[in-house]
């Protein structure tokens, strides 16, 4: 058997050849890209639902069903699957990209037709996810996102070229602006047959090989890498440096941390009064009696009590968005792996185990993206005895 695209081996795990689909309207359209690629934007676009587009892998870790209305008035379904590198199933995010593009998930269902989408910015290295999603034989349609971050740039790509080496229909976009929903469209109203071609997919241990084909895909297709902007770069050396990368991120820290425990001061002792004060309030209009108890002692007093840390909780939620959104917490992770590793963790176990100073339930919730199994079991078990704020 052939590598059908350099991508294969005579070792590698491949996938079965696909069956043809029935020609007609799509009932069903998977959303299949790796993080930070624009998924969730487009999404977004396409059904007018919001959704959180977060800065670090893997902060979409379920799959999202949304509906599309279409130009006829015809409604498709949009499934946003996770923000995947590919297609192993090392980790929960792609193991549940796998399954749903293999009809595994009975309360989705198998999907008509894949919109592939990749960072036009960072082809070479998305194009590693280009080849199982299109072993699958769905129809798909491989969207390059990002298209004025390109041409600002200064980087173009040759979308016939691409189109005929990867034999699926390319088009740019910028899901932000609304660029090249239109032609997104018309490939949903189109119902366009079945991929006859497909390849083969080695799973882990043809690696380099896979990366070669994407090189040489991309070179075929006369893609222009832009570098990173100089800013970028400069920011890069500083917070990845081996000594001040860590300086920084001691600083950071403990910049969040007396960020919450001075600002949300003024903030818990006003609703410390506000609590209170209503609590009397709510004494004084009922009589003596086991139900004032109730409701002042217990009810009242209860949640006020957990209300009181609601400030801390959101200034922290605050401060790790704007960490994600700038890009920090990513490297923070890789700056923490060195000494995550000496307690037995990852550098992914930081940002759950950061979030779970706020609270446990999120911080658990966060473990998905980390692959490692051993990994992964100990940050939840850790993540519950970190002093959260209530």
């Amino acid at each position: 058997m052939s590598d059908c695209a350099g991508c294969g081996s005579a070792n590698a795990t491949t996938l079965s050849p696909p069956t043809e689909s029935v020609a007609g309207a799509f009932r069903l359209v998977a959303i299949v890209g790796p993080p930070n690629s624009g998924k969730s934007t487009l999404f977004n676009q396409l059904t007018g639902m919001r959704q959180k587009v977060a800065n670090f892998p893997g902060v979409t870790v379920e799959h999202r069903l949304g509906k599309a209305r279409l130009e006829d008035g015809r409604e498709i379904a949009l499934v946003d699957l996770p923000g995947v590198y590919g297609l192993s199933s090392r980790s929960e995010d792609e193991k549940v990209a796998h399954d749903v593009l293999n009809g595994r998930r009975p309360e989705v269902g198998r999907p008509d037709a894949v919109l592939l989408i990749l960072d036009s910015t960072n082809l070479e290295r998305h194009l590693l996810l280009a080849a199982p999603v299109l072993s699958m034989g769905l129809p798909t349609l491989v969207i390059l996102n990002m298209a004025d971050d390109l041409r600002g740039r200064h980087g173009h790509v040759d979308l016939d070229a691409l189109s005929r080496q990867l034999g699926a229909p390319v088009v740019l976009a910028s899901a932000v602006r609304g660029e090249g929903l239109d032609e997104v469209r018309r490939f949903l109203a189109s119902g366009l047959p079945a991929r006859k071609a497909y390849v083969e997919l080695p799973v882990l241990n043809d690696i380099p090989r896979c990366r070669e084909w994407a090189s040489r895909v991309g070179g075929d297709a006369r893609y222009h890498a832009p570098a990173p902007p100089l800013w970028t770069r400069r920011l890069d050396s500083v917070f990845l440096h081996p000594v001040a990368g860590p300086a920084i991120f001691l600083l950071v820290v403990l910049a969040v941390f007396q960020t919450i425990f001075t600002a949300a001061v003024p903030l818990m002792d006003g609703l410390q009064f506000l609590v209170e004060r209503s609590g009397h309030a709510v004494a004084s209009l009922l009589p003596d009696s086991p139900v004032r108890s109730l409701l002042t002692e217990g009810v009242w007093g209860g949640v006020g009590s957990v209300i009181v840390f609601l400030p801390q909780i959101l200034l922290l939620f605050l401060l790790i968005g704007i960490l994600e959104d700038s890009g920090y917490l990513a490297r923070a992770a890789l700056i923490a792996d060195r000494t995550m590793a000496k307690v037995g963790l990852q550098g992914k176990s930081f940002i759950p185990l950061l979030s779970a100073y706020a609270c446990a339930v999120p911080a658990i919730m966060a473990t998905r993206t980390i692959e490692n199994k051993r990994d992964r079991i100990a940050t939840i078990l850790v993540a519950p005895f970190i002093t959260c704020s209530a």
